[in-house]
């Protein structure tokens, strides 16, 4: 049987060192979700594949996989775009920080494309942030639940089912906010700055046209963060990890 072949783009999600001159690389593609393949002496010090795969570069990949082997081998790549170079050690950390959600997700067929989509417009648009670009990673985060249909409702009060425009807390046993009227210190661990909060939710689909105006303290920050890690541990019943934001100021 011949070796199949393919091309495709991916961009580098995590690459690891593997024997003496090669590198694992998991990737995230449209057409194959997550898939992890070898790179055969990528660490050569003239390799032809030098400086391909740092991570979250996007690379246009040619593959081969022999009929006998599980892995795909890279026969080819070419760079198309680099996005951890010129930027700030802030906007590093955020690129990063959805690479490391993304490597913990298992992936529906359905989604793969839509959420490769989401993180190519997400890595280009930060860029473009010179503060509080944590903002825009919680819009990042927000949309890729909706794509995963687990979508978190920042309007209702998942005790009342009343639309609220003021929250007091984050209930993992109901998956969403409590407003201040049902709020009982049974339910939940109540927000440190509930209208810090409130206000940030209620504006986070148009949140770049005011990222200047914010000044998010580190309480409101870190509660923010555990509400997408709650909400993920939830529904997939296993640990979520956000170990890249511990770095960012």
């Amino acid at each position: 049987m011949k070796a199949r072949e393919l091309t495709l783009p991916g961009l580098v999600l995590r690459k690891v060192n593997f024997r003496e001159t090669s590198v694992i690389l998991d990737l995230l593609t449209a057409e194959l979700g997550k898939i992890s393949l070898i790179a055969k002496g990528a660490r050569k010090d003239k390799s032809k594949f030098s400086g391909s795969f740092d991570l979250l570069n996007l690379v246009e990949f040619e593959l081969y996989k022999k009929p006998q082997s599980d892995w795909y081998l890279v026969k080819s790549a070419v760079v198309l775009q680099t996005h951890l170079y010129e930027i700030s050690f802030q906007q590093n950390i955020l690129m990063q920080a959805a690479a490391e959600i993304i490597r913990q997700l298992h992936i529906p067929h359905e989604d793969r494309s839509e959420i490769f989509q989401l993180l190519r417009y997400y890595l280009n648009y930060i860029p473009r942030t010179d503060k509080n670009g944590i903002a825009v990673f919680w819009r990042f985060m927000l949309r890729l639940l909706k794509i995963l249909g687990i979508e978190l409702d920042l309007e209702n009060c998942v005790i009342c089912n009343q639309k609220k425009s003021s929250f007091s807390a984050f209930s993992i046993k109901f998956h969403g906010l409590i407003c201040k009227q049902c709020f009982r210190p049974s339910l939940a661990l109540p927000f440190s700055q509930p209208q810090e909060v409130s206000y940030l939710f209620k504006n986070i689909n148009s949140i770049g046209n005011i990222l200047d105006e914010l000044n998010i303290s580190a309480l409101t920050r870190q509660q923010i963060n555990q509400i997408f890690l709650d909400h993920l541990e939830e529904h997939f019943h296993k640990t979520f990890s956000l170990k890249t934001l511990a770095l960012y100021k």
